[in-house]
């Protein structure tokens, strides 16, 4: 289970097999206040949608690894908010962007 930081700058990630807890830093993808809102899984990765942040966050709970994927179109405040995973391929609703933000896990 995982859940992605708005003022954090950790990913929250809770293991139910063994109730483990812990905070993966994402402090080298974006910083700041509400960086993301909504989250969805599609190709093994969990991702994030910007809402503050320029970059979308992506996780991979195999490597505990995260990275930034610039979007070419995020920027300033309330990108985007909410998503979901569609055929391999994560889709996010747009907030103050005038259109759909689409990134392939593949």
């Amino acid at each position: 289970v995982v859940a992605t930081p708005y003022y954090s700058d950790k990913l929250l990630v809770y293991d139910p097999y063994s109730n483990e807890i812990k905070g993966v830093d994402i402090s080298s993808v974006s910083k700041g206040a509400q960086k993301f809102f909504g989250v969805c899984c599609a190709g093994g990765k969990v991702v994030a949608a910007p809402h503050y942040s320029d970059k979308i966050l992506i996780y991979d709970a195999e490597t505990s690894k995260v990275k930034g994927v610039g979007t070419g179109v995020a920027s300033g405040e309330g990108n985007f908010v909410g998503s979901c995973s569609v055929g391999g391929k994560v889709v996010m609703a747009p907030f103050n962007v005038g259109k759909l933000l689409v990134y392939d896990t593949g």
